[in-house]
C-alpha cells in the first residue's frame, strides 16, 4: 500500500452558530491521504483519472486511521486511486464544518487540480455516507449541480441524527456493531450539543425539503440493522424529489435484473443473502438499493472477514464500471450533438 498525507493546521473552530450561515461555504483545513493499493506507477496521475473520495464512518465523532485498511483494499481492487478525508471532530468541529472540510477538498480536486466530476466517485460508510448526502446537498444549495460527481457509494448511511425509527427499537438485539446509546450521544455531540440541529437539515440529510441528486446511487444496508430506516427513508426521499424517474424496477431474493439503457432485461446476476431494487431513470441515472439479511451495521466494510462482505466489493467495482461506461458514453453522444449542430 502506499499512502501519501497532506497535513493540516488542526486549529479547527465550531461553525456559526447563526444556522443563516450554515448554508454557505467556508473552506477549512483538512487532513487527506492519498491511498492507493498498489504502486504509484499503477495509476494514471491524470485530469482524466478515475479517483474515489472516500470519507469515514464512526458517529461523526470518532474514526479514521481505522478504516484505512479497508480503502486500501478497496483501492487494489477497483484500481483506483482513493482520496481519504480524515475530517475534524468534536468538538472542535460539529457536522456542518466537517461537510465544509470535504467540499473544500472536493473543489481542490475539480477546480484547482481541474479533475472531471464525472470521474469521481463519493463513497462513504455510516455517518460518512451521511456526511457524503451533506456534501451533494450542500452543492446543490450553492447550485453547483454540475459539479456532482459520478456517484456516491454508501454504506448504511448514517442520515437522520433523531434516531426515532422504529429500525432502532427492532434490529437492537440483532445490530452487533451500534448501540443507541452511544450513538445517540455521539451524534448530540457533533450537533454542538444542540438537541434543535437533530432535524436540522444541514445536520440530518433526510430532513432536506429538497433533495436533487444529479449523479447515481448505490446504497448498501442489512434489514437486520439499526439504521435501516435511514436507508430506507433516504431513497424514497431520492425519489419523492424527482432526483429519479422510475423507468422499471425489479425485487427478488438472490438474484435481481439489471434494468438500464446498456443492459438487456434476460441479463441475472446472483447476490448471496440479499434483495436488491435497481432502478434507472430515462437520463441513464441509477438508485441501486441493495438489502442484506443477518449482517451488521455497515458490513461491506469488513472485506476478507465475511463472504458478504468480499460479494459487496464485487458489486461496487461493477457498479462503478457500468456508470463510468454509461458517463463515456453520454460525453460520445454530446460531442456527436455538438459536431451535428455546428
Amino acid at each position: 500500500m502506499s499512502l501519501m498525507t497532506t497535513p493540516c493546521h488542526n486549529n479547527s473552530k465550531s461553525n456559526n452558530s447563526d444556522k443563516s450561515d450554515y448554508g454557505r461555504f467556508y473552506p477549512h483545513d483538512v487532513e487527506y491521504f492519498w491511498i492507493t493499493g498498489h504502486d504509484e506507477q499503477c495509476y494514471e496521475h491524470s485530469q482524466n483519472e478515475k479517483l474515489v473520495v472516500y470519507v469515514h464512518g464512526g458517529g461523526y465523532s470518532l474514526g479514521g486511521p481505522s478504516h484505512i485498511g479497508y480503502v486500501a483494499r478497496l483501492s487494489r481492487f477497483l484500481k483506483m486511486r482513493a482520496l481519504f478525508v480524515h475530517y475534524a471532530k468534536p468538538p472542535q468541529a460539529d457536522i456542518p464544518y466537517q461537510v465544509d472540510q470535504i467540499l473544500t477538498v472536493y473543489l481542490y480536486l475539480v477546480v484547482h487540480c481541474k479533475r472531471n466530476p464525472k470521474n469521481i466517485i463519493f463513497m462513504g460508510d455510516s455517518a460518512g455516507g451521511g456526511l457524503c448526502t451533506l456534501v451533494i446537498q450542500k452543492l446543490s444549495l450553492l447550485r453547483l449541480h454540475q459539479l456532482h460527481p459520478l456517484g456516491l457509494v454508501l454504506y448504511s448511511p448514517f442520515v437522520d441524527l433523531a434516531m426515532d425509527t422504529e429500525s432502532w427499537i427492532e434490529c437492537q438485539w440483532h445490530d452487533l456493531i451500534v448501540h443507541k446509546g452511544y450513538v445517540s450521544r455521539s451524534g448530540l455531540i457533533a450537533a454542538g450539543n444542540n438537541e434543535q440541529n437533530l432535524r436540522s437539515p444541514f445536520f440530518s440529510a433526510i430532513y432536506a425539503s429538497q433533495y436533487k441528486v444529479d449523479c447515481h446511487v448505490a446504497i448498501f444496508v442489512s434489514k437486520h440493522e439499526c439504521l435501516l430506516d435511514d436507508a430506507q427513508t433516504l431513497m424514497q426521499k431520492l425519489q419523492t424529489n424527482n432526483a429519479f424517474e422510475v423507468k422499471e424496477c425489479r425485487c427478488q431474493s438472490h438474484n435481481y435484473h439489471m434494468i438500464g439503457p446498456e443492459h438487456n432485461t434476460n441479463t441475472k446476476k446472483t447476490l448471496n443473502e440479499a434483495r436488491v431494487e435497481l432502478e434507472t431513470s430515462r437520463h441513464g441515472k441509477e438508485l441501486v438499493y441493495h438489502l442484506a439479511s443477518w449482517m451488521p451495521h455497515a458490513y461491506p466494510i469488513f472485506a476478507s472477514a465475511f463472504p458478504e462482505a468480499d460479494g459487496v466489493m464485487v458489486e461496487v467495482l461493477e457498479t462503478v464500471q457500468r456508470w463510468s461506461n454509461s458517463s463515456q458514453h453520454m460525453r460520445k453522444l454530446n460531442v456527436v450533438s455538438s459536431e451535428f449542430e455546428h
